[in-house]
């Protein structure tokens, strides 16, 4: 699956006057801008060449596609920045016609009309150049050109951003002991000393984050052309991660829930069939977070984050297997991998 390339003449070129000649009428709508602490908007209009629209969109709004051969790396077309107010990036173009323009092939009722390139049918055209709106408004992510990128691996640090959840969570201590009341009269006249059976709730304090990574190539999460089946993060669901994740996770401190994925098509048509979109994937995963701190004895053992248990013997958190005294709560994985090509 690759892009759609445009002929030479149809290339849009944002440095060239003939491409864009910036608004500057009053009349015309011209560029404007707003800032605040809670959002950051603006907005450029130009005129554009009607037969680079489609080349103009791809520029302004930024591109994802992803190699087919080793290394199968992604490879990302950064939206455009504005000029004067750079963290600030495009999310929407929008073009309109003006000025009615005479075309020579005309039908028999006179009205021009110009060949599609996709098809063969005519289609009418009414104006040389297109009035192109970009707006601009910030995000939470950062967007990184390939050259800042070492490995597919390090895809995490560019259009990604995290929401998170804290909360509260009960947790049951087991193993040998129970309560003793720690006040009142000695016994037989008081409790203090006396013990009791009671289950022990620990309260955790844990922290669920989401994940959200934008704008991911289609063939990039998944082998098949029809059937969406993203296998390198599905292998992750329900598992601890197995070494440090994204630089900053120790292993083990982050369980994998069920992805959502949104899909949503780039402005950029199929080479192969340019009346077919070529998809984004918008990816949204959710982790809990977890990493209670341990006996300062077992402070350097393996046993971290998800896979301790509190022992209600001292409140305080042990690694724990299952009852073949080998197999640990969770299943590992490689969560890196999540950022991979799905052939990689």
């Amino acid at each position: 699956m690759a892009a759609y390339v445009e002929a030479i003449a149809d290339q849009f070129d944002f440095s060239s006057t003939d491409d864009w000649k910036e608004i500057i009428d009053s009349g015309a709508q011209p560029a404007s801008s707003h800032l605040s602490l809670d959002a950051q908007e603006a907005t450029l209009v130009g005129y554009v060449p009607w037969n680079k629209q489609r080349s103009a969109a791809r520029y302004f709004l930024g591109f994802a596609y992803a190699d087919t051969v080793s290394p199968y790396r992604l490879h990302r077309e950064t939206p455009f920045a504005h000029p004067e107010f750079p963290w600030l990036f495009a999310y929407d173009v929008s073009f309109t016609p003006f000025i009615a323009k005479s075309n020579p092939a005309a039908d028999a009722g006179g009205k021009p009309k110009i060949r599609s390139k996709f098809e063969p049918a005519f289609y009418s055209t009414y104006s040389e150049f297109v009035i192109c709106t970009v707006r601009f408004r910030s995000f939470r992510m950062e967007f990184l050109a390939d050259n800042e990128i070492d490995t597919n691996e390090d895809e995490y640090r560019r259009n990604t951003y995290f929401d998170v959840d804290p909360r509260v969570e009960a947790l049951s201590a087991d193993g040998v002991g129970q309560l003793k009341f720690a006040e009142g009269a000695a016994p037989p006249a008081g409790p203090n000393g006396t013990p009791f059976p009671a289950p022990i709730a620990t309260l955790l304090a844990k922290t669920g984050f989401v994940l959200n990574w934008l704008n991911v190539p289609w063939e990039y999460l998944t082998e098949e052309e029809f059937v969406f089946k993203p296998t390198k993060i599905l292998d992750c669901v329900g598992k601890v991660n197995s070494d440090t994740f994204m630089g900053t996770f120790t292993h083990s401190t982050c369980l994998m829930n069920p992805p959502r994925f949104t899909f949503k098509p780039f402005p950029v048509p199929d080479a192969a069939d340019p009346r077919r979109p070529r998809w984004a994937v918008d990816v949204q995963i959710p982790f809990d977070y977890f990493a209670p701190p341990k006996d300062a004895s077992y402070v350097g053992s393996s046993y971290q984050g998800h896979q301790l248990m509190p022992f209600r013997g001292d409140g305080k958190f042990y690694g724990a297997v299952r009852d073949n005294g080998t197999s640990e709560l969770l299943e590992y994985n490689t969560f890196n991998q999540i950022f991979q090509h799905v052939s990689e």
